[in-house]
């Protein structure tokens, strides 16, 4: 029972001992506790200022100087010191019980570890390696107890306790505390653990000597902390992260030398590279960030013509091939003078090897990566011609760890890449996410309707529980279903497999067509999340992971992200134009007056990049005065979400999630001996989100059909790019300064 030792001090304000786990004992009898027992005295009613009773432990000694004892005390009868000995006693087995329960709970969490760590480790995915376990509730508590130990000012009679026996105080603060009951405790210490499957470290809390410290360094500094992890699975095999980081070592010396670059450092010289979507791809960009440089990717359907242009403009100083295709950028790299470096055999297939002691990472990349460039990804813009759009590393940190955060990223997840890999969608959204969490990425050579459902259906680990595409490809999907799904109980299979195994599908790169989410839902049970973002940015705008998502509507910011849409027409006192509505993660602010009200669209955030590569007046007149990136897109705030109602220039044509240039078809189109003017538009398309479509002037005594507009263009402009309809007019209307209103020519033809 509890019982009570009063020490000094009358009333309300008793002066009692705490002993062990019990409640303070009623001291009214005249009895002590008994000789060497370590107690805590205070006030009754929760003293802040306790003192620590410090025994003699031999005859003879004197116990440690405390006015509150020097009062005469009465005789104690024996047996009331044999029920404070059994007290004891009890205390001490009780301590000794929860310890063994506490180590059998502990195995239990250990034998079910994986499914646990999802949840404990879902910071560790975003910010290192170890942040998840320092994130817990648990663990928090027993810091927060621990460190309200060391700033107490006196605990042993005055004598401040840091460095002085803390394992034995922490003990006893620990049984005294009634409001951290014992499995709260339990789970704490079972959090501390190491992660199966990845090293020990000396602490406490255990960070791999391989992550980073820098948030903004590349996915590649992360790559040995998840060791033999499943990173990649293509046409070659499986790959694992260790493959990965070892072979992009590899390559990144032969550039490095190649480049005559002694200390590895290529100080942000470019490095264009032409992989297929296969490990290839990602050795070649890791590699190139190993070395120095900034990645510049290419693709294998752009024209040879357009890939010319691309590593003259960017000023590479060497060209990564894959072997599919050093036959394509052999003569292009000869009439450019830049050297050539083809992917070996070694690349796709041979195990990782440690490099030899003295060629390891060492030093080499304590470099500030915040501000380094990254990656160039090229985009046509309104002027006509691609400009080089350079991404810093801070850049595409930002980006990847927003799209963490938001759409829940951990190291389970498996995603399957279809998507080509010159573009913001195919690089960061698809392949840099699951890299950067540890997860696993299925890689297609290409999309292939047929694969996808097999995909989607397979029973075989590792399991897709991911998926993002453009509208164009779920169109197609829905295509293949519709033909080869045609049996009720088949339906019925395929949707229940998709709604079990798949957790997050996404629709980005062009508008998603409500009658195309309405139709992937009801074969899937997936509602399409959609997302805005363009290649300048990143992504910006996202629908929620859990909440409702409103058809058409791309959602909210995404965290870093701030928005406003303006209209530059009607300024108001130091701004150069009206804010119709300005937010955030947290909220969207919408001024008086504009409530749903049109505007251009305007970015600011860590992921905007950082300039049009060698572009500084296009990369000046791409901000405002105050530094808000302008999109061209026209957007609305509405019903608590954002909603993009199109492009402010008729100029940039978005076909099957690639961004055309008008104007740039236009130039090539005119070199034709039959052409004497043209117009190209965009037409609005189910399927495509817009067709290219050429309207089109002959020159007198001239004949053209669309099927040879097609085969002579062929050599000239990305497949994508290529008019898929031809409109033959006799004149196309202009202005009086000879510029053609193509939202009316829109609407001349197209009239619904």
């Amino acid at each position: 029972m509890d019982r009570r030792w009063p020490l000094s001090g009358s009333g309300k304000r008793r002066k009692c001992l705490w002993v062990g786990p019990l409640a303070p004992l009623e001291l009214g009898s005249p009895a002590l506790p008994p000789r060497g027992l370590g107690v805590f005295c205070g006030e009754a009613e929760g003293a802040s200022n306790l003192k620590r009773l410090a025994p003699a432990s031999r005859v003879g000694e004197s116990p440690c100087a405390c006015p509150e004892l020097e009062e005469p005390q009465p005789s104690i009868p024996w047996w009331q010191g044999r029920v404070a000995s059994l007290a004891f006693l009890r205390a001490t087995l009780c301590v000794g019980s929860s310890l063994l329960l506490g180590c059998r709970l502990a195995a239990s969490l250990l034998r079910t570890w994986r499914g646990f760590e999802k949840t404990l480790h879902r910071r560790d995915e975003v910010e290192g390696p170890g942040a998840g376990v320092r994130g817990t509730a648990f663990w928090l508590e027993v810091q927060g107890l621990w460190a309200g130990l060391q700033r107490c000012p006196k605990l042993c009679c005055g004598e401040a306790v840091t460095g002085r026996d803390p394992w034995r105080m922490l003990v006893s603060a620990l049984l005294r505390c009634e409001r951290l009951p014992f499995p709260r405790l339990a789970w704490a210490w079972a959090s501390s653990w190491p992660t199966p499957g990845r090293p020990r470290g000396r602490g406490l809390l255990h960070t791999p000597p391989t992550a980073p410290s820098d948030r903004t360094a590349p996915v590649f500094t992360r790559a040995l902390a998840f060791g033999d992890r499943l990173a990649l699975v293509d046409q070659h095999g499986h790959h694992t992260y260790r493959d990965l980081y070892y072979r992009s070592l590899r390559l990144s010396r032969e550039i490095c030398r190649l480049c005559n670059c002694v200390d590895g450092d290529l100080r942000e010289e470019r490095v264009s590279f032409l992989c297929a979507n296969d490990v290839s791809y990602v050795i070649a960009q890791w590699a190139s960030w190993m070395s120095g440089g900034i990645a510049v990717p290419l693709f294998r359907k752009h024209p040879e013509a357009q890939l010319e242009y691309f590593i003259r403009d960017s000023r590479s100083s060497v060209v990564v091939a894959g072997q599919e295709y050093v036959e394509l950028l052999r003569p292009v790299v000869r009439r450019l003078g830049v050297p050539l470096l083809p992917l070996s055999p070694a690349i796709y297939l041979e195990a990782a090897e440690k490099p030899a002691e003295g060629q390891g990472q060492g030093q080499q990349w304590e470099w500030e990566w915040r501000d380094r460039g990254a990656m160039i990804f090229y985009t046509s813009g309104t002027t006509g011609r691609p400009k080089g759009a350079l991404s810093t590393h801070r850049n595409i940190a930002a980006v990847v760890t927003g799209l963490v955060h938001a759409w829940a990223w951990t190291r389970d997840d498996v995603i399957l890449h279809v998507l080509p890999l010159h573009h913001v969608h195919g690089v960061v959204n698809k392949l840099l996410c699951p890299l950067w969490v540890g997860a696993t990425c299925v890689m297609l050579p290409e999309f292939s309707a047929q694969q996808v459902w097999e995909k989607f259906l397979s029973s075989e680990t590792p399991r897709i529980n991911m998926f993002m595409a453009v509208p164009t490809i779920y169109a197609k999907l829905l295509g293949y279903y519709d033909q080869h799904f045609t049996q009720p109980h088949v339906r019925d299979f395929v949707r229940a497999i998709c709604e079990e195994n798949i957790r997050l599908m996404v629709s980005g790169s062009a508008a998603l067509p409500t009658p195309l989410l309405e139709q992937w839902k009801h074969a899937t049970g997936h509602t399409l999340l959609e997302r805005y973002g363009m290649t300048e940015i990143g992504m910006a705008l996202s629908n929620p992971l859990a909440e409702t998502r409103l058809p058409g509507s791309v959602g909210s910011p995404l965290p870093g992200v701030e928005v406003r849409i303006v209209s530059e027409g009607l300024q108001k006192e130091g701004c150069p134009y009206a804010v119709h509505a300005e937010g955030d993660e947290r909220g969207t602010k919408v001024s008086p007056g504009f409530e749903e009200k049109e505007g251009e669209l305007l970015v600011r955030g860590p992921s905007v990049f950082r300039e049009y590569w060698d572009k500084p007046e296009e990369t000046r007149s791409a901000f405002t005065s105050d530094g808000w990136f302008k999109t061209g897109d026209t957007a609305v705030f509405k019903d608590g979400k954002y909603w993009i109602r199109g492009r402010t220039s008729v100029d940039i044509i978005k076909t099957g999630g690639y961004k055309v240039s008008a104007l740039e078809v236009e130039r090539h189109l005119l070199a034709h001996p039959s052409i004497a003017d043209v117009a190209v538009i965009g037409i609005p398309d189910v399927t495509w989100g817009q067709r290219v479509t050429a309207v089109v002037t002959l020159r007198e005594g001239h004949s053209l059909s669309l099927r040879d507009l097609k085969e002579w263009a062929r050599g000239m402009l990305a497949p994508y790019a290529i008019p898929s309809e031809l409109l033959l007019v006799e004149e196309i209307p202009r202005n009086q300064m000879g510029k053609v209103n193509k939202k009316d020519l829109v609407g001349q033809f197209y009239p619904s």
